[in-house]
Order: structure tokens, then sequence, then C-alpha cells
């Protein structure tokens, strides 16, 4: 299967005070930030890149603390796949079930990526188009596979 790590997702206590953290403590900087909702609940994120490669989507759910989204297992590990269709049908002849069918989603940036189009490469002049699944490994933990327009692996 050829796969490459994408992103780590956290869900945070207090988004601010975890980009804070990760941006003046760990040396991290904010690609972009962007709003979107999960399952009608108002979702703040904000994606950072350390220099050393590490990409992290900060997550802010209104209403959640971050012990609780883990209790509920709300973090995930993105996987960057050239071939969505080929991997779950690969995953489905291993017997995983996807937790949730691959679906077409979109992103708008608050900013031009600029020197770090190796993460998302705008597809329009609105952002990216990305094609997201999610599945369950063995123990509970949460994949997001995504297929995006810029190779990565």
């Amino acid at each position: 299967m050829d796969i490459s790590a994408q992103h780590y997702g956290i869900y945070c206590d207090d988004i601010e005070a975890s980009v804070k953290f990760y941006t003046e403590v760990l040396g991290f900087d904010v690609l972009f930030r962007a709003n979107a909702d999960e399952a009608g609940i108002p979702l703040a994120m904000a994606w950072i890149k350390h220099p050393g490669g590490i990409v992290i989507e900060l997550l802010g759910l209104e209403g959640y603390k971050s012990s609780e989204a883990a209790n509920q297992d709300r973090n995930h590990i993105a996987l960057r796949v050239k071939d969505m269709d080929a991997v779950v049908a690969d995953l489905k002849a291993h017997g995983i079930a996807m937790e949730t069918e691959p679906f077409d989603t979109a992103l708008e940036f608050d900013q031009p990526l600029g020197a770090n189009a190796d993460v998302y490469a705008a597809c329009n002049d609105k952002g990216v188009t990305l094609k997201v699944g999610f599945f369950r490994g063995p123990s509970g933990e949460r994949f997001e596979l995504m297929q995006d327009n810029i190779g990565g692996i």
C-alpha cells in the first residue's frame, strides 16, 4: 500500500493557547486557519507546520474539552493516498470496514500557502478539493485517508 503521513489532528481545550504553545514554544508556523463544522457543531481549525516537516491540524470543537474528545476518539492520524479507490478496496479486501466512505470536500484558506504548498496546492482560487474517508485500526484508533492533488508520496 503506497501511503505517507499527511497530518496529525489534535483536539484542543483552547485553540488559541495551543497555537501560541506550538508556535512560540515548539517553533511551528501557522499555515492557515479555517472554520468548518463537525456533525453540525462549529469547528475551528489552525493548520501548523514545523520546519522539520511535521504538519498538525489543531482543532477547537465547540462544547468539547480535549479529554472528552479523546475519550470519544476524535483524534486521528491522516494518511495521504494516491488512489483512494484502490486503497479503500484493499482495506475492504482485508475485512476492514470504512467508518466513513470517501467523500469530496473543500477548504477555503485564509491566506496563500506560498512556500507551504507541499501541504495543499490550490486547485482553484478558493482553496483545494479533497477526497476524504475514515476507518478504524484494530485498537479503535481512527485513520483519515486523504487524496489530494500535490503528490506528496
